[in-house]
């Protein structure tokens, strides 16, 4: 809609119309409109039409084509004879040159659909609802676009974009955004933000007066003006007309100020209303009946409520429906009502023309139902409600609860009994386990001693075999050296005069003595050798137990007979008769079997 000179113009999905103002007749067609009008704007004191088959010019009931490019959406003054306009395709440069509007080019740099568009300077924004917002720069020869961004994160549906008191608003669901050419960025006004909520919001188009001091937001609820004084103060006003009874088409809202009323379309016409606000009529909700059954359809007058009692209700009596009205009757504004149970939702609900709600299965305790109403701007003056409990259940009430807790404490100390005797019979057990790993520990650590023991035993042994040996074979030496020394001296033909030192020697080849010496450094490396073999053999005589210790350690006849100052020969016969003694026959070895005793 737009009032240009004495006309009223509505545009419809039918062509343009228009009447003269005051008239009350017919309005009547402007030839050659018929189709889809997307747009009525009044520029340089002319009016132009946006419509799906392209621009026209408007005069007196007459429409001439000024652009067949289809689907002008929108037209916006850039200079006193250029104009820029959106379509389905791009945006164009309509431009008068003698007195006539032409087209004069395409931008280049950018083909989308140009629905909504604003200018802030040079600087182009055009909204997409499902690409996001875009943002350009002019070329100065008018033909292109450049520095094209795209903001994908201002993409809302039902968005809207338009230019208010020269700056760019952004308007979506989470509320109002205004550009900031300095930080080049969207923030958000928190004033014009604040008129709607998100559950309030129903379109991002925003209707803007010619001398932008005006500015019109379409919620649910109703229509807001904002409108700007002198001194750029807003003042608010508020139509309070539901979406339901408006029936404006989604996202083509409009408004016109005429005549001290309003007119807006809607998907079947036009409706005027008055700007006068109604005189107050104070009213008052009414609680009018309680239901307490098994679903929201059980039936009121069964279980009809006594309003003013204060209700008990036993546990199972849970369910309950309160219905309830408004006495104010206005066609088009029908009263809204929020609810709350304080007790169980203390927040007040969404306002709603519900006149009834049901709650299910509430748990026990004290509850209170409190219901207000609101018709257009007013209030009720008064705020309903019923108070009641419901009790427990039977299985909750305080003697049962004592019993669970005698129950609970009986059968913690008997379980803590259980668990007692259960950890006690496990210690135990570890500490048999632990004994056990200790004795087994100390086994093996005495086993591990005698080891070492005999280790060392077998060690000293060894030491002692060497000693002997070495010893052995010390006196063996000695003795051969002796002897030769006796025989070299014997041959001396002065023999009366080294008789001493023969004697000397023959003193020092005393074989009782040497075998006393023998013995001795034998038993401390051998100490049972001598008590096996006389155990075993107790005829054997002392000379056969010496020769038997001197086999032990493997020695020689040769050597043999040098320790006991006898000949080889000698002691082959002593081996001989040791054999028969022992009682081995000619296959056994005498030595093996003597180191084997």
């Amino acid at each position: 809609t737009i009032r240009f000179k004495e006309n009223l113009y509505l545009g419809t999905n039918q062509g343009l119309f228009y009447r003269r103002i005051g008239e009350t007749g017919r309005f009547s067609f402007v030839e050659d409109t018929g189709g889809q009008v997307w747009s009525l704007h009044e520029i340089n004191n002319e009016l132009f039409c946006g419509h799906h088959n392209g621009t026209f010019l408007v005069t007196e009931g007459q429409a001439t084509l000024i652009s067949d490019v289809q689907g002008t959406w929108d037209l916006k003054k850039i200079a006193q004879n250029t104009i820029l306009q959106g379509n389905y395709d791009g945006l164009y440069i309509l431009k008068k040159t003698g007195g006539t509007w032409s087209i004069q080019n395409k931008l280049d740099g950018f083909s989308n659909s140009a629905r909504r568009f604003a200018l802030l300077g040079n600087r182009l924004f055009v909204n997409h609802e499902y690409k996001g917002l875009y943002e350009m720069t002019l070329s100065s020869d008018l033909r292109s676009v450049k520095d094209l961004r795209t903001n994908t994160t201002l993409k809302s549906t039902n968005s809207g974009l338009t230019n208010f008191r020269g700056d760019v608003l952004y308007c979506y669901d989470q509320g109002v955004l205004r550009y900031r050419p300095k930080a080049k960025l969207f923030e958000k006004d928190s004033f014009l933000s604040s008129l709607y909520d998100k559950s309030s919001f129903l379109s991002g188009n925003v209707i803007t007066s010619a001398s932008e001091d005006e500015i019109w937001f379409f919620k649910k609820e109703g229509i807001v003006q904002v409108r700007y004084d002198t001194l750029n103060d807003p003042f608010l006003n508020l139509i309070p007309l539901h979406h339901d009874y408006r029936q404006e088409v989604i996202e083509f809202e409009n408004i016109l100020p005429i005549s001290g009323k309003y007119i807006f379309g809607t998907t079947t016409g036009y409706t005027k209303i008055s700007s006068k606000r109604e005189k107050e009529s104070p009213f008052k909700i009414i609680i009018d009946g309680i239901s307490n059954g098994i679903n929201p359809d059980h039936s009121i007058s069964e279980n009809l409520v006594d309003l003013q009692v204060e209700g008990d209700y036993q546990s199972e009596e849970n369910n309950f429906n309160f219905s309830f009205h408004a006495p104010s009757f206005k066609t088009y504004y029908p009263p809204n009502y929020q609810y709350r149970l304080v007790g169980m939702y203390d927040q007040w609900s969404e306002w709603s023309p519900s006149s009834s709600v049901f709650y299910e299965n509430l748990p026990s305790g004290k509850f209170t139902f409190e219901v207000r109403a609101k018709v257009g701007l007013h209030f009720s003056q008064n705020i309903a409600n019923y108070e009641f409990r419901i009790k427990k259940p039977w299985y909750l009430s305080n003697l049962m609860i004592l019993l669970y807790v005698l129950a609970v404490v009986g059968f913690s100390v008997f379980m803590h009994n259980v668990y007692r005797i259960y950890y006690k019979r496990e210690q135990q057990k570890l500490i048999e386990k632990n004994q056990k790993e200790l004795a087994l520990q100390k086994l093996q650590n005495e086993k591990e001693k005698i080891e070492l023991q005999n280790q060392q035993l077998e060690q000293e042994n060894k030491s002692k075999s060497n000693e002997l040996a070495a010893s052995t074979m010390s006196i063996i030496k000695k003795n051969e050296v002796l002897n030769q020394i006796k025989e070299q001296l014997i041959k001396v033909p002065n023999l009366q005069e080294i008789k001493p030192v023969i004697k000397t020697i023959d003193k020092n080849l005393n074989q009782r003595k040497n075998w006393e010496l023998f013995k001795e450094a034998f038993n401390n490396a051998d100490r049972d050798f001598f008590n096996n073999l006389t155990t075993a053999h107790p005829e054997l005589s002392p000379n056969d137990l010496r020769l038997c210790a001197y086999l032990r350690l493997n020695l020689s006849s040769k050597e043999i007979a040098g320790l006991i100052n006898i000949s080889p020969r000698s002691v082959e016969v002593k081996r001989y008769r040791l054999r028969k003694k022992l009682g081995l026959d000619s296959n056994e070895n005498l030595a093996n079997y003597v180191m084997n005793i």
